[in-house]
């Protein structure tokens, strides 16, 4: 693998990647953080909301896999993007990753950060004013959101990222009841 060779051949030490994933989270509370890779305890406060993710496929994860492979030090931050603005460009989740990067490797990008700053600072008000103006529904999403978000940070101390305990139906227990709801629908006509 070409990157694995580059890194080899430079003598680096540890590897860095970040992306942002679209998560149900309100734009009101601060960017969360998901950290990956053998080098996790380079972001300390963070960790992963979740024990176990599976998600799909990417050059990216298959990168960071082969270097942990191959005994590389690697760190991987996900900032976890409201939803609803996923599309958009989001300085927040950009300031929050390069500040986590910052802490972990100690490189320092003050004009970046500057920008970066400015630009959140632009981006929350007029996201603010855009659900100010707009319709009830959208009101309700941020503000059911935000319920949902502080619930949760009050149950981290269970470790779990619902508000309350649950019963999940297994995939089985869903598939028969889709097949008796398609049953019942097929005597329909």
């Amino acid at each position: 693998m070409a990157v694995k060779q580059i890194v080899e051949r430079l003598g680096v030490r540890l590897s860095v990647n970040f992306h942002g994933i679209p998560m149900g989270v309100p734009h009101t509370r601060p960017v969360g953080l998901t950290p990956h890779g053998n080098r996790t305890d380079l972001v300390p406060g963070q960790r992963s909301p979740f024990e176990e993710a599976q998600v799909p496929g990417s050059a990216e994860a298959l990168v960071e896999y082969r270097l942990m492979e191959a005994g590389h030090d690697i760190l991987g931050v996900a900032a976890h993007v409201p939803h609803y603005i996923a599309r958009s460009a989001y300085p927040d989740a950009a300031l929050t990753v390069l500040e986590a990067i910052t802490a972990a490797t100690g490189l320092v990008l003050p004009s970046i950060a500057h920008a970066l700053r400015t630009d959140a600072h632009r981006t929350q008000t007029e996201i603010d004013r855009q659900v100010q103006e707009g319709d009830e529904e959208l009101t309700a999403l941020v503000q059911g959101l935000e319920h949902q978000y502080d619930a949760a940070a009050g149950a981290e101390t269970r470790g779990n990222m619902l508000a309350e305990p649950v019963d999940i139906p297994s995939a089985d227990e869903i598939g028969r009841e889709f097949e008796k709801f398609l049953a019942e629908r097929e005597g329909e006509g």
